[in-house]
């Protein structure tokens, strides 16, 4: 699952991308139309026409960039942040169930070869008892971990369900306000979003300036998504065991 949405995030910065590409030629454009109208009478009210128009959409798009900021901000501290501190606690417990496994293997081998062995039975007990004691702290450590897995797992369900939500809808309204030219629209949706609007000259730059995070460019898209094997798989979630535990007797 982090993988596909990494993938939306490059997705999504690539076409940031192709955008502030186009805000920069459209403000060239509408400098070069105004530019040739003033030395043509006869054709200045086009150009200065053509102009404004490339004006307007050059202003538009520059919203949209706004919009795509924010976008990937949410997404990125999704990826890079929340996937991230779930997917550590997960190793971490995945540690933690092998040195309880190793502890547990080691008190039953001094159980069973105890009763082997020449070794008084006081010598016997001690390292019986040392090894008990490492198997019960790695048990406790191991079931301690496994349930703040649990937790890190419900949360990033609920963070990862608001923030999609969120972007999502924020994204819709954008895009469809921008293409559809309803500028009123496109106004209303980073208002009711508390999108932070940046000055032209710092959102064109800032995002002529990013480069993809991913080895692919603009002509290399990603490649698509294939379909997860298994539900485990598809979360990368499966270091993830049941446990249950443990008991010697």
């Amino acid at each position: 699952m982090q993988r596909q949405y990494r993938t939306l995030l490059d997705d999504a910065r690539r076409f940031s991308l192709s955008i502030a590409k186009t805000v920069q030629i459209q403000r060239e454009f509408a400098g070069h139309l105004a530019h040739v109208g003033q030395q043509q009478p006869e054709l200045t009210g086009e150009f200065a026409c053509n102009a404004e128009l490339q004006k307007a959409a050059t202003t538009n798009g520059e919203k949209l960039l706004c919009v795509f900021e924010a976008f990937c901000g949410g997404l990125n501290t999704l990826v890079n942040q929340t996937f991230e501190d779930t997917m550590l606690t997960i190793r971490n417990m995945n540690v933690a169930r092998v040195e309880f496994d190793a502890y547990r293997k080691e008190a039953e081998s001094i159980r069973v070869t105890s009763k082997k062995s020449n070794q008084s039975d006081a010598v016997i007990q001690r390292r019986l008892d040392e090894a008990v004691t490492r198997f019960q702290i790695s048990e406790e450590n191991f079931l301690d971990m496994k349930a703040a897995v649990d937790v890190k797992i419900r949360l990033l369900h609920e963070n990862r369900v608001r923030v999609m939500q969120h972007n999502l809808s924020l994204l819709n309204n954008a895009m469809s306000a921008y293409f559809s030219g309803d500028v009123d629209k496109l106004d209303l949706t980073l208002r009711q979003f508390n999108v932070k609007i940046m000055s032209p000259h710092t959102v064109t730059s800032r995002w002529s300036k990013k480069q993809p995070n991913r080895s692919d460019s603009l002509d290399h898209p990603s490649q698509p998504i294939s379909a997860p094997k298994s539900p485990a798989k598809n979360a990368d979630l499966s270091g993830i065991s049941n446990g249950s535990r443990s008991t010697l007797h």
